[in-house]
């Protein structure tokens, strides 16, 4: 997933990209804005998860 998402933002395939990306991932799932349904696999979080509401 991490690779998908670098290469559609246009990024390089270098490990750095896709580590970074990796962590940005983890961490929006972190904070409530988007699923973790699977090893590698993210999801938009429901409207207003995440936010308090």
């Amino acid at each position: 997933m991490a690779l998908e998402v670098s290469e559609k933002l246009g990024l390089e395939p270098l490990n750095a990209n896709i580590n970074a990306v990796r962590t940005r991932l983890e961490r929006v799932a972190k904070d409530g804005r988007a699923q973790r349904p699977g090893r590698g696999l993210y999801t938009v979080a429901a409207q207003g998860a995440g936010s308090g509401t």
